[in-house]
């Protein structure tokens, strides 16, 4: 049996061993892979980025005895991968590293060390420290004396003077004194050499190296990336690739990966894509169309991080991005049929999914940005009442995200658009913010600019569209004119006595008459969608009044959210 054979056979179990543990989670996938009788083999046989994918999956810093057996080929690998931001090297990352085999033994220590190259350790000493040969006249020794810190090289031939603030002391002492226990005359010409060197040319220099080793971890350049993002018709697309599909050939992945099986590419997304996978013909397209997500994930990664693979929000994000993109896409072309969505993937490059995904996001950017200029965002104004305005934010986003309020009201913040439901839930609101504006702009002719002048700067986010239409109903109400004239602090407590009227048994209640006044607005009552908007804004009075009937030490930022408030500032 040749190399080549037992190297099959390796990356085989290894596979076998990362699909039965993978459903328990990362931390049961090291401890199959340790409590294998060939853990050693095992290890060594991944290549860096899915070494990396494994540790940060299960942290860093429970990963030392995964790397207690890693390669020199290995450890370079995860420098390039963690120690750069994008063409910067990063000597904080580099320390992490470096602390980390160093938890994990001396062997691993030694291996560390292995593993650099020349213009690595260049690198961080020139980072931490100035590299100055000694002369030995007494001058220099004398000058020396005078810094509080400095390293003299175990040769006695370099003196290290920390850079100012002396960031990584201890560890740069360590790195040096671990540079010459291994080889001595080794480490005295890296000394030399970085004594003489341009710490800028020198990470130019390193980042191409860097750049060459990372391509071949299916990692593409930056520039490569862009195409992801650039728009490809939906429609048209669709269209013509009902036309072709049956006569496209299946795709060739670009290289081998066990990436897919690391990730849980059958077994994690959302759940169309889940379906397709189910529907796939075999395991051989199953591990092909994992492939090729692997380098799709590798690519979004790149292009969300810009190039800075350590970061580890980007490593996550890039895999979630590619997958939801992915699903939307499938979604689409297939029209939700599992068995039609099997057959797309396993023929068109996910690459081309990945841009009709984020295709049918560009139009829904397009239309939220339209809207997001109607609110008066450019004055500080965000007039669409929650959710819309939520809705509204995450879909203006450079990279178009999804609401979570749309699907549980009471939790905020925003994630990836996973599905094509998702997207229609966010055009219905997008289509109800467009209505709302329509009238109040139509009814009102609200001027933001002018506003802005009315309105002190600190009221100005409370401010919505239901504000506006509450505004107009007190004025019209009242008999002001304009209706969108703030209403005087000390008008107030008319105002609660005008709005709120008293039952028999003392308790407030919104006036009939405020009946009379939404009228004036919805054409006798036929426009619907005006007479709830205008509703809204009169339970908005009624709750803010209602709990302040005297308007005692009230602050007017509070009122200022149901009604225009000048507070006679």
């Amino acid at each position: 049996m040749n190399d080549e054979e037992k190297h099959l056979i390796l990356r085989s179990t290894l596979h076998s061993v990362i699909v039965q543990a993978r459903s328990e989670g990362g931390m049961a996938v090291v401890n199959a892979i340790l409590g294998h009788p060939r853990a050693v083999e095992l290890i060594q046989s991944m290549d860096a980025q899915e070494l990396y994918a494994l540790m940060l999956d299960v942290g860093k810093a429970d990963s030392a005895d995964l790397v207690r057996w890693t390669t020199p080929d290995q450890m370079q690998g995860l420098v390039d991968l963690d120690a750069w931001k994008g063409d910067r090297y990063d000597p904080e990352r580099f320390e992490t590293l470096m602390a980390l085999f160093a938890s994990a033994g001396e062997e691993s220590v030694e291996c560390f060390f292995d593993s650099l190259e020349d213009e690595v350790v260049a690198l961080y000493v020139l980072s931490r420290c100035k590299v100055l040969r000694r002369t030995f006249e007494p001058e220099q020794d004398d000058e020396i004396a005078a810094y509080p810190d400095v390293i003299t090289t175990p040769d006695s031939f370099f003196y290290l003077l920390p850079h100012e603030g002396g960031e990584g002391f201890a560890k740069l002492k360590f790195f040096v004194e671990g540079l010459y226990s291994r080889d001595a005359a080794e480490a005295t010409g890296w000394m030399n050499a970085a004594a003489g060197e341009d710490f800028d040319s020198l990470q130019e220099e390193g980042a191409r190296f860097k750049g060459a080793r990372i391509a071949s971890m299916g990692f593409p350049p930056l520039d490569e990336t862009e195409s992801l993002s650039s728009y490809l018709n939906p429609i048209r697309f669709k269209k013509s690739l009902r036309e072709k599909l049956e006569r496209l050939p299946p795709i060739e992945p670009s290289y081998d990966s066990l990436l897919p099986a690391l990730l849980r590419l059958g077994q994690t997304g959302p759940d169309f894509l889940r379906s397709v996978s189910d529907h796939l013909e075999n395991d051989e397209v199953r591990a092909r169309v994992g492939q090729g997500m692997a380098w799709l994930i590798n690519a979004t990664i790149v292009r969300l991080s810009q190039g800075d693979l350590g970061n580890e929000e980007t490593q996550r994000g890039g895999l979630e991005k590619a997958l939801c993109l992915v699903n939307m896409a499938l979604e689409y072309l297939a029209e939700s049929r599992p068995t039609v969505g099997a057959m797309i993937i396993a023929r068109v490059r996910p690459a081309t999914l990945f841009r009709v995904g984020n295709s049918l996001l560009v139009m829904l950017r397009l239309r939220a940005l339209k809207l997001r200029a109607r609110s008066g965002a450019e004055h500080g104004f965000n007039l669409f009442d929650p959710p819309l305005d939520d809705v509204i934010k995450g879909a203006t986003m450079s990279e178009p995200m999804y609401f979570v309020g749309l699907d549980e009201p009471d939790k905020s913040g925003f994630r990836e658009f996973a599905c094509l439901r998702e997207r229609r839930r966010t055009v219905a609101a997008l289509e109800q913010a467009e209505g709302v504006a329509d009238f109040v702009e139509r009814s009102l002719k609200p001027d933001p600019a002018e506003l802005a002048r009315l309105i002190p700067e600190r009221f100005r986010p409370s401010v919505t569209h239901t504000t506006l239409m509450a505004t107009a109903l007190v004025n019209g109400f009242m008999g002001n004119t304009p209706l969108l004239r703030p209403v005087p602090l000390s008008s107030m407590p008319a105002v609660v006595d005008a709005l709120l009227v008293q039952d028999p048994d003392g308790r407030r209640k919104v006036n009939p008459r405020l009946a009379e006044a939404i009228e004036h607005f919805t054409e006798e009552g036929k426009d619907a969608f005006a007479s709830a908007l205008l509703d809204l804004a009169v339970r908005k009075l009624e709750d803010v009044f209602g709990r302040f009937p005297n308007l005692d030490a009230v602050d007017p930022a509070f009122l200022a959210s149901a009604v225009l408030v000048d507070a006679e500032e």
